[in-house]
């Protein structure tokens, strides 16, 4: 398994291309099945496209590679061994079970709001003797992404945190955002000079190759000067740091700033707002106690509590595109019996 994460632009999509190719060409796999998956036809051709002119050059240098292998509009064969390569979407292909998988390409996996093509494509693999599963993405703006949530697994590898052997992982991400969302002992957060090339570099690797020195500090200027959606959108896609929208309304250093953990128990006594917001049946019901400041001096206090029906819980996952489960296992969210709000509790 590989898990790649850089920003645009610096040949993510050629670089699946090539291990495409080499899986379905030679990789002496019987009847190895190699995709380019995705949500929608679109981006699952990012990859593909580039796979087939590969094959093409390599077809015009080659008479066995021109007679043995079949391009064609639906995807390319090698009838002697029935090797196929192919671009599917849930879109047009429906569910990808049964597909005996050698090779799958994940391109851009920020943009999927479940692990369920992931997982299917994974577990497609199990009677192959040496599978690989490809997963290349660029930071997004949905930190309750299946991806989000996988690099953070892959950052926990990478520090000797866990162990996981058979993946190889790497990150293309600014070392200061690790520092800077840290903060340090007393709270307070490190300034990051975005204007520093070193910085660029960090989030890309093809910096001064694909990707051209001048070009990219215009489009720093450009989105420093505008700010607004603009900076949180140069920020997420050209320095591959993950932010909360497309657009800012509170900055992540204010929001970690307000992190500080209290024991609820040293609030007693102390004048508490309370706010309810309570469901019927399809949302969460939420409970914030808010402790104003007695003087002036010391922070306000606030602590949120949610709740959720057990029963259903997997429809509403579906049908929200959210992994509540995740959010159970987190803390963040507390499981109660039954499927509605009793409001007479």
């Amino acid at each position: 398994k590989v898990f790649i994460s850089m920003a645009r632009k610096n040949g993510k999509s050629e670089l699946m291309a090539a291990i495409m190719v080499v899986m379905f060409l030679f990789d002496q796999e019987a009847r190895a099945n190699v995709y380019s998956a995705a949500t929608d036809e679109s981006q699952a051709k990012e990859c593909f496209i580039p796979a087939e002119k590969m094959i093409e050059f390599i077809q015009d240098e080659s008479p066995y590679f021109k007679s043995s292998v079949s391009i064609q509009k639906a995807g390319i064969w090698k009838p002697h061994d029935k090797s196929s390569m192919r671009a599917l979407t849930r879109q047009k292909d429906g569910k990808f079970d049964g597909k005996n998988i050698h090779c799958s390409i994940v391109d851009e996996y920020h943009a999927h709001k479940t692990s369920d093509l992931l997982d299917v494509l994974e577990s497609s693999t199990g009677s192959r003797s040496q599978p690989l599963t490809c997963i290349i993405s660029t930071a997004g703006f949905d930190r309750t992404s299946p991806c989000y949530d996988l690099e953070r697994t892959y950052k926990k590898v990478l520090n000797g945190t866990l162990t996981e052997d058979e993946t190889f992982c790497i990150m293309f991400i600014p070392d200061e955002v690790e520092r800077a969302t840290a903060g340090d002992s007393t709270g307070a957060i490190t300034a990051i000079d975005y204007s520093d090339v070193k910085i660029w570099r960090k989030g890309n690797p093809n910096l001064g190759v694909s990707l051209y020195l001048d070009k990219f500090e215009s489009a720093y200027r450009k989105a420093y000067n505008h700010g607004g959606a603009k900076w949180v959108e140069w920020l997420t896609k050209k320095c591959n740091i993950w932010t909360d929208s497309a657009s800012t309304w509170i900055p992540d250093s204010i929001i970690v700033k307000c992190g500080e953990k209290f024991d609820l128990e040293d609030m007693r006594g102390r004048d508490c707002f309370l706010g309810l917001d309570l469901a019927a049946v399809y949302d969460l019901n939420s409970l914030n106690l808010f402790f104003p400041s007695r003087d002036g001096e010391e922070p306000h206090r606030t602590m949120s509590f949610h709740f959720v029906g057990k029963e259903g819980l997997r429809e509403r996952c579906r049908r929200d595109d959210v992994d509540y489960y995740k959010w159970v296992q987190e803390g963040w969210l507390t499981l109660t019996e039954g499927t509605s709000t009793d409001y007479q509790a």
